[in-house]
């Protein structure tokens, strides 16, 4: 089955449309995923109402306003400037490191500098993720390597972040997540309440696996085995609330000095 060279999406997902290079119709043009994911201007208005109410109650409640995940990319470089330069927000980054690329990490690095924000980064060991990834590169789903690895991988970080609002009392969490991430079942502008309270996040097909420990497993964020009266975060896509412009963030991250490198990705 043919793939795509640049995201791996397979042929047989419909409307792929894969070129005579193989490239498929998402990559050649990334705007498409973004406008299909745009709600109305009323529905952005709402979302931003709530997102501005929830950023008021968060200021001053802690050392930090909120945890801004950090991976390198356009998106979340652009997010990091905007939560510290425009927001005014005590922020601090936050960084799950599996094996990031130098670019992500140049970056990153010269991001956290220019901005002199906090930065926490957390190196999990190798082990449990080589296993994993591959096991999920040999037990792929219909919609191919990257979606069968993201929405697994995903998860961790999520929880990681989730982990360390916690933690530190944080009552905010921010993703770089661009319209259209992650995928909308899943969450749109903000994880519920239920997700973030009361849902285990370990993926059903994993522990049906019978591959992986309970030790291994316990790496997924987990709230059911929280204490009573834990103090949950808020964790919020605040590019499905503002105006998403892919070509202004990238000039803009640029521009500012943050980026280099042409890593693409969000989050």
């Amino acid at each position: 089955m043919r793939r795509c060279p640049t995201c791996l999406l397979p042929e047989a997902v419909p409307d792929s449309g894969l070129d005579a290079e193989g490239v498929c119709r998402y990559c050649r043009n990334p705007a498409l995923v973004a406008n299909s994911a745009t709600p109305p201007e009323a529905e952005l208005e709402a979302r931003r109402a709530v997102l501005d109410e929830a950023i008021a109650k968060a200021r001053g409640v802690g050392e930090y306003d909120a945890v801004v995940c950090l991976s390198g990319g356009k998106d979340s470089l652009y997010l990091l400037h905007r939560a510290k330069v425009e927001l005014k927000l005590r922020v601090l980054a936050f960084t799950t490191d599996v094996n990031l690329p130098d670019v992500a990490w140049d970056n990153i690095l010269r991001t956290v500098k220019k901005l002199q924000v906090d930065h926490l980064v957390y190196r999990p060991p190798l082990g449990f993720y080589n296993k994993l990834f591959r096991y999920l590169l040999t037990h792929q789903e219909a919609r191919g390597a990257v979606y069968t690895v993201s929405y697994v991988y995903a998860p961790l970080f999520e929880g990681d972040a989730i982990r360390v609002a916690m933690q530190k009392g944080i009552p905010l969490v921010l993703a770089g997540y661009s319209p259209g991430q992650p995928e909308p079942e899943r969450m749109t502008f903000e994880f519920s309440k239920d997700l973030v309270q009361r849902t285990d996040w370990t993926p059903p097909h994993l522990r049906e696996s019978g591959v992986f420990s309970a030790e291994e497993l316990s790496r997924f964020y987990d709230p059911t085995k929280l204490p009573p009266g834990t103090s949950f975060p808020r964790y919020f896509a605040p590019f499905h609330a503002w105006p998403y412009d892919q070509e202004k963030i990238m000039k803009t991250v640029v521009d500012l000095g943050y980026q280099t490198g042409m890593l693409q990705t969000g989050m």
